[in-house]
């Protein structure tokens, strides 16, 4: 068997460059898993450098490396530690308070339900591709 050592994967026109780290965690731009309640903090995560706490259920994540413009997509689900689905919502990415919050470096998120508005969830998780 042989085994191929490179450091860059490149389309053949020279684009497109790929790192054999960025295609062994699938490619996203960013995932991570994040502790909401409490002291939020990052528990594993790819391109995410920080989350900071804005308020209640409402989180900056910021990125490692920066997105090369704001039109990636992020998709996210949270969940509360008990039975009684009283922090189980979904989050919702960006204007949190009317206004653009995608940016390059970092975006905002908050968790939104249909009984009970800016919880903080016990877990997050969240994925980020362009």
């Amino acid at each position: 068997m042989s085994t191929l050592k490179v450091n860059t994967i490149q389309n053949t026109s020279g684009g497109s460059s790929s790192t054999p780290e960025e295609i062994e965690t699938g490619r996203l731009k960013a995932w991570g898993s994040f502790k909401g309640s409490g002291t939020v903090s990052i528990h594993a995560s790819y391109n995410f450098s920080s989350i900071t706490d804005i308020s209640s259920g409402r989180y900056r994540l910021n990125f490692s490396t920066s997105m090369s413009d704001t039109n990636y997509a992020i998709t996210a689900n949270t969940m509360k530690g008990d039975n009684n689905n009283d922090g189980n919502a979904k989050i919702q990415c960006g204007g949190c308070d009317g206004t653009p919050a995608v940016n390059t470096g970092s975006f905002e998120a908050r968790t939104l339900a249909s009984h009970v508005d800016h919880n903080d969830p016990d877990k997050f998780w969240v994925m980020v591709a362009r």
